[in-house]
């Protein structure tokens, strides 16, 4: 997918990137509350730098 990031692509994720999505995934499953939000914010933000450290950014 031309113009589409790299890191929004399941089939061009390394193993840590899939690793902290199928997380995410394990976290929704568990319900709704604030601090499982606050957990899906944080994995989020440690998928972001993983992907700036595979982007080279």
């Amino acid at each position: 997918m031309e113009n589409f990031p790299r890191r929004n692509q399941l089939d061009k994720c390394t193993p840590a990137e899939l690793s902290i999505y199928k997380a995410m995934e394990e976290v929704e499953k568990a319900g709704a509350d604030v601090k499982l939000t606050d957990a899906i914010t944080k994995l989020n933000e440690a998928l972001n730098l993983v992907a700036d450290f595979v982007d080279g950014k």
